[in-house]
Parts: C-alpha cells; structure tokens; sequence
C-alpha cells in the first residue's frame, strides 16, 4: 500500500485546493485518509475528495479549536486508470480566521476485482423474467437486486421460490421435490439456471429438471451447492451430479 499527500501552509480559503493532484497509471483504490490542521478561528472548514473532476461527498469537517486538529475517513472509492484526485475546500469563515497547514495523507491499494460471472439465475413465469442472481467465477451466488420472487443461499445450499423452500443441501445430498431429466420445457412460475446463453436447469415447486441426472462426486463445473463447505452437486451443461439426489417428503 503506498501514500499520496496533500498539504497547504497558508490559508486554506473557501473554493481552493490543497496543493497537489495525482494521477495514477492504472485502476486504484483508496483505502483511506488521514487529517492534520491547525483549525479555523471562527466558521466550518469542509474538505471533499474530488475524484476524476467529481466531488465525491467524502470529506472532512473541522469546527474552531485552538489546537490541532487530527482526523481519520475511511474512503472505499475506486479510481480508474488516469483519474485524478485531489481535495477542494469549503469555508464559511472569514479569510483572517481560516485553518491553516494543513496535510492529508492518503492511502492507496490495489482495485478490489469482482470475480467474472459464470451464469445467471432468473425468475420467469413465461411472461416477465428477472435476473435475481449471478454466479461468480469464485464459486458463489450473488443478488442482483431485490429477491422478491425467489432467494438463495450464497452457497446454493437454499433456494426459496415464492417463499417456499423448493432445493436444500443436506443430509448428504441435494433435496428437490422431484427430480427429471431430459427437456426443459415448464411452464408456470420458476428459477431458471443460465450459463451464458445456455440454459441448463430449471427449478419449480415441483422438482428440478435438468439435462442429466447422475449421483457421484461433482466436479464444481458450473453452478455449485454446497452445505457447511462440503460441495454437495453441480449443475453444468451436460447435467447435475450430486453426491445424492433425495426426494423431499
């Protein structure tokens, strides 16, 4: 993690920067920054995070002290590849009771990467459709918005449809209603199972269909359930194999 700082001496007035702007080379993200002034006399000293000629709304506020004042923000923001950045002042004093040195040190990591998306789960009853979540690369199930129509375990080890528990990892294998195999022909309300733009599983209230069905150890191709870390089936383009395929009662 390296450090980038921005300071001034004198008089740090309404509308003006700190001295200095930075540029990186390549995405960056800012993990946080540091604050040291000698506050105003009198007025609210406000400095914001400007990011790529953006005001950001993360700033610092400095009321009137007489002594140092010390401050930590916790930033979070994501930089692309030749932004800039730099800190832009707000003042409602008057010039004679302004702060001064000031300094703000701030610290710069790597970009946080989001695993690519492997596939897609969506909700569909033959006449709307909603993408409810994707699946990450790193073998996880993420919402893409508001699961009103059907929510699941980031593991897959759950899968509600309409509020009802319709799939769960557990008692050693992968729970369904029932099981079929073949076409994915289904009509009626239902979660529908994407890699790219294959689909390969469809899941009602009434059971799971999918290509093929085989018990054994999963590979972890495509979609994965797991329950307690133990991956428990997986669901690709040739079919589901799962450690055991059970009938819920």
């Amino acid at each position: 993690m390296t450090e980038v700082v921005f300071q001034r001496s004198g008089l740090v007035l309404d509308g003006t920067y700190l001295s200095g702007v930075h540029r990186f080379g390549g995405a960056k993200r800012l993990v946080s920054a540091e604050l040291t002034c000698q506050p105003p006399d009198a007025g609210v000293l406000r400095l914001e995070l400007e990011a790529g000629g953006v005001l950001t709304g993360l700033a610092f506020t400095v009321g009137p002290s007489s002594t140092e004042v010390r401050q930590s923000l916790v930033l979070g923001w994501p930089v692309g590849a030749g932004a800039t950045i730099r800190w832009r002042a707000s003042f409602s004093g008057t010039s004679d009771q302004a702060a001064t040195a000031v300094s703000v040190t701030v610290a710069v990591g790597a970009p946080v990467v989001t695993p690519p998306v492997t596939g897609q789960v969506v909700w569909t009853d033959g006449a709307a459709r909603v993408p409810l979540y994707s699946f990450t690369a790193a073998g996880g199930y993420v919402a893409l918005g508001p699961v009103w129509r059907g929510a699941m375990s980031p593991d897959g080890s759950s899968i509600w449809l309409e509020g009802a528990l319709v799939l769960s990892a557990a008692d050693g294998g992968l729970q369904a209603a029932d099981w079929a195999e073949g076409g994915l022909a289904v009509n009626g309300s239902r979660l529908e199972f994407w890699l790219g733009s294959q689909r390969v599983g469809v899941l009602t209230a009434n059971g799971m269909q999918v290509r093929q069905l085989a018990e054994g150890t999963p590979t972890g191709d495509g979609f994965t359930f797991s329950s307690g870390g133990v991956l428990t089936a997986a669901l690709g383009t040739a079919g589901l194999t799962a450690a055991a395929l059970i009938e819920r009662q």
